[in-house]
C-alpha cells in the first residue's frame, strides 16, 4: 500500500457502516441462538455531489491506479474528527493481548471528555476501533479506553495511539468505478470502500 486517497475536495457526505460477524439461528420452537464469529470491518461510502472537471479527473486517475479492488490505500475523513478534547501524546500503558478495555497514558492530565463515545482511534496496526464510553484522564494523564470491536491485534507497551486525522486503511469494494458527468462538465462520484488489515 502506497496510495493516499485524495483529501481535497472533502466529500459531500460520508456513510460509515459497521460489519460484525455473528451467526443467528432459530430452533423449531422459535428460540433464538446467537454467537459471535469474531472479525469486524468498516464499510465507508464517500459521496461527491459536484466535482469540477479537474477534480473528477484526479479521482478517476486515483481509482484507475487501484486496479479495482486489488490495491489498498489510506484515507482520512474530516467528518470523523473526534468529539473529545483528544490532546496529549497517548500511548498504550502496558502490553495488552485482547479485550475491550485498553489502559493508556500520555494524555493531557485531568481532562474531562478526553475522548467521547463514537470517536475513532487507531493503534500501531491498521485496524480502526471506536470508543464506546466517554473517557476522562486522571491527574497522571492515564485513561482506560473502552473500545469496539474487541482488540484484534496484541498491543505492546508504549505503542502510539492516533486520535486525530485517523487514517483508515481501505480498498475499493468493487472493481467498477463510475464517474457520471453532467453539463457543464461536473462529475458526481460515489466511492464504496471497505476496511482491510
Amino acid at each position: 500500500m502506497s496510495h493516499i486517497y485524495p483529501s481535497s475536495p472533502p466529500p459531500s457526505s460520508v456513510t460509515i457502516r459497521s460489519v460484525s460477524q455473528s451467526l443467528v439461528s432459530y430452533s423449531q420452537s422459535g428460540r433464538r441462538f446467537a454467537r459471535d464469529m469474531g472479525g469486524h470491518r468498516w464499510l465507508v461510502t464517500a459521496t461527491y455531489d459536484r466535482l469540477t472537471n479537474d477534480e473528477g479527473r484526479e479521482f478517476q486517475a486515483f481509482a484507475l491506479a487501484q486496479s479495482g479492488q486489488l490495491q489498498s490505500f489510506q484515507a482520512v475523513f474530516p467528518h470523523l474528527a473526534p468529539r473529545g478534547v483528544a490532546t496529549g501524546a497517548p500511548l498504550v500503558n502496558g502490553a495488552t493481548v485482547s479485550g475491550r478495555s485498553i489502559p493508556t497514558d500520555g494524555w493531557s492530565p485531568n481532562t474531562v471528555n478526553i475522548l467521547r463515545q463514537g470517536d475513532y482511534i487507531k493503534f500501531g496496526h491498521s485496524k480502526i476501533y471506536m470508543i464506546t464510553s466517554d473517557a476522562n484522564s486522571n491527574l497522571s494523564g492515564q485513561v482506560t479506553l473502552s473500545i469496539e470491536p474487541p482488540l484484534m491485534v496484541a498491543l505492546s507497551d508504549n505503542e502510539s495511539i492516533t486520535v486525530n486525522d485517523v487514517p483508515f486503511t481501505l480498498a475499493f469494494a468493487k472493481n467498477t468505478q463510475e464517474f457520471p458527468a453532467q453539463s457543464p462538465v461536473y462529475y458526481r462520484y460515489e466511492a464504496d470502500m471497505e476496511e482491510v488489515y
